[in-house]
This record gives C-alpha cells, sequence and structure tokens, in this order.
C-alpha cells in the first residue's frame, strides 16, 4: 500500500526542513478530524454547497500534504457536491 503522503516531495517544498514537515503533519493530523465532521454533516444533510466547500478544504490541505490520494478522493467529492450528486 502507498504511504498516505509523499514525505519526499513535502521535504523538497520545505527545503529539507524536517522540523517544519513534522508540524506539518502534526497540523493536518489534527485538522483532519474537523474537516471529516465537516463533510460527514453535509452529507447527512445533503446541504451539497456545505459539502463542496468542506471538500474543497481537504482537497488543499491535503495536496499541501502531498497527499495525492486523498487529494484526488477531495477532488472527486467536490465535483460530486457540485454535480449535487453522491
Amino acid at each position: 500500500m502507498d504511504p498516505l503522503f509523499d514525505r519526499d516531495a513535502l521535504r523538497d517544498r520545505l527545503s529539507d526542513d524536517d522540523q517544519m514537515v513534522t508540524e506539518i503533519v502534526q497540523l493536518f493530523l489534527t485538522d483532519l478530524p474537523v474537516h471529516l465532521a465537516a463533510i460527514d454533516v453535509a452529507l447527512r444533510e445533503r446541504n451539497w454547497k456545505a459539502l463542496r466547500a468542506a471538500a474543497h478544504t481537504l482537497k488543499g490541505t491535503a495536496s499541501n500534504l502531498s497527499a495525492d490520494r486523498l487529494a484526488q478522493a477531495s477532488r472527486d467529492l467536490e465535483h460530486s457536491a457540485a454535480c449535487e450528486r453522491m
């Protein structure tokens, strides 16, 4: 199985600053439950606008972390919400 994120790509983007990599990963792990909860609520309420916004936010966060699979899944969810289909 592929790793959650591409650590080398993240390190490259952060000029090989391992402390910053650790901080970014910790922030991501702290914020992830909030993002997932927002997606869960939006799905249960069929609130497409809120779902699109939550997926968009998670997509950006995942992209910043070099978590490409999560970013793509978030992009797909954002697109589905924009089309109001789930």
